[in-house]
């Protein structure tokens, strides 16, 4: 069966999508159904491939087409196979051709070598298979079984290079699927000294061989300093549910091809929607950092789920506004139906909010986000006395250090925010009114920059040690 077109889908898929950094794909401008993010466009993709593979491996076992033990290992090859090649998605010239390390293959040795040993093990077995009496092989009798030139194109781009491979490979899959039983267990000459080994040794020294070198392949690319990133992940596993429903595919005839073309045509459509969606989270991107509220009301009004749109730090939205003191852009913001975290809820002061959460996973009172800041110091700093009251009375801890470089303390928070009732609540829930922040500052020393007497008077009663000047 020609499984091509869903092959050339899910490669312009991976291609567009592999360096997707993770503030995309936490957006949620995008979304599979009631799953949004736009790393579901992958996960759900995969997921889809997965029940496409069940559905074939039930439908051959309905016509009664069980994988023989050769379709099966040519299975786990071709698994193998698009294994090595995720790692390749994207790759450029420059670094396919980089020396890793002193006496360490480049990517280029890598595949060609790959390819050049491949090519002599399909050698090996179509020499068994097609000979009674079966003997070892020339380079010209390899080259000339598996239909390719007698010298490798060792200095072939990484396009051709991998063609070329990868013709040798759909040739291995035809030549191979129909080996019997009986024919795997004939002796096949190669380079061991007598007794050969199998056929079926053979067969599946194609896998073994490829995951030996898709692990020197990985080690190199680590070497290259290419950071292997979630999108890459998601794409490896794009790849590998691809290949479950291809190796279903191997020796099967026509088998429900109508459902594979129509997962291809969904992929396609679901890419299209993705650029869109890319677009549309670029642009969102770009208004808030603008604080260009215009813009951002024109977006929302087109795609209410660009609320959940994240900055490149991973700063949601609604928080880099609210940090920008621009409340009629949170406002917006809310409006569009946006469902807010633990830690948006207390910065904004969506009190009901906070304590449906609170019910729901009682450990969000203490949990950090993703800017080092908890619940509790957000809604100090920004001055909401229910929520920080609610939030002690839920265990908060009035103690908590920032997991970011400024090292606050929920007191802290309140006296940079200026609000004289939260510092005396804190105080009387038993803050630390000496705790050092960043730079050694306490909260007198903010007090006093501030110019807050009230805060000053409230902090040397509760213990604070008044110091002369700012470090």
């Amino acid at each position: 069966m020609d499984v091509t077109k869903l092959y050339h889908s899910v490669r312009s898929f991976a291609i567009a999508t592999h360096t997707l950094p993770e503030y995309i794909l936490n957006n949620g401008g995008w979304s599979y159904d009631a799953y949004g993010g736009v790393r579901y466009a992958l996960l759900h993709t995969t997921l889809e491939l997965r029940r496409l593979a069940a559905r074939l491996h039930g439908e051959r076992i309905r016509r009664g087409l069980p994988q023989t033990q050769a379709q099966y290992a040519l299975g786990q090859h071709h698994a193998a196979f698009r294994d090595f090649e995720s790692l390749l998605v994207g790759m450029d010239q420059a670094t396919y051709v980089s020396t890793p390390k002193p006496e360490e293959w480049c990517v280029n040795l890598i595949l060609v070598h790959v390819h050049e040993v491949e090519r002599f093990f399909l050698a090996a077995i179509l020499n068994t298979v097609r000979n009674p009496k079966p003997r070892r092989l020339s380079d010209e009798e390899v080259a000339a079984l598996v239909d390719e030139p007698v010298e490798m194109a060792w200095e072939a781009p990484l396009e051709e290079a991998w063609t070329n491979y990868a013709l040798l490979h759909g040739r291995l899959q035809h030549a191979l699927a129909d080996l019997s039983d009986e024919q795997l267990g004939l002796p096949s000459p190669a380079w061991e000294p007598e007794p050969w080994p199998v056929v079926e040794f053979r067969l599946h020294r194609f896998e073994a061989h490829l995951r030996e070198h898709t692990n020197q392949l990985e080690k190199t690319l680590a070497w290259l300093g290419c950071q292997r990133a979630e999108s890459m992940a998601l794409v490896r596993q794009l790849y590998a549910a691809l290949a479950e429903v291809e190796g279903l595919c191997i020796g099967a005839g026509d088998l429900d091809s109508r459902a594979i073309e129509e997962q291809a045509e969904k992929i396609d459509e679901r890419l299209a929607s993705l650029q869109t969606a890319l677009g549309d989270i670029d642009a969102m991107v770009k208004a808030l950092k603008e604080l260009d509220s215009a813009r951002i009301d024109e977006l929302l009004q087109r795609v209410p789920k660009l609320a959940r749109t994240q900055l490149e730090d991973g700063q949601p939205a609604i928080l880099y506004a609210k940090f920008h003191g621009r409340d009629d852009i949170v406002a917006r913001l809310l409006a569009s139906g946006l469902r807010l975290t633990m830690h948006e809820s207390a910065a904004v002061g969506e009190l009901e909010r906070v304590k449906k959460i609170a019910d729901f996973i009682p450990e969000a009172v203490n949990e950090y986000g993703r800017d080092g800041f908890t619940p509790l110091q957000l809604a100090c700093f920004f001055g909401y006395e229910e929520i920080a009251r609610f939030l002690l009375e839920r265990g908060a801890d009035v103690l908590a250090v920032a997991a970011n470089t400024m090292q606050i303390q929920p007191i802290h928070a309140a006296v940079a925010g200026r609000h004289a009732s939260i510092v005396q609540l804190l105080i009387e829930h038993g803050a630390d009114v000496n705790a050092r922040q960043q730079r050694g500052y306490t909260p007198f020393m903010a007090a006093r920059q501030n110019g807050d007497v009230e805060i000053e008077a409230m902090l040397v009663a509760a213990g604070a040690r008044p110091e002369d000047g700012i470090p």
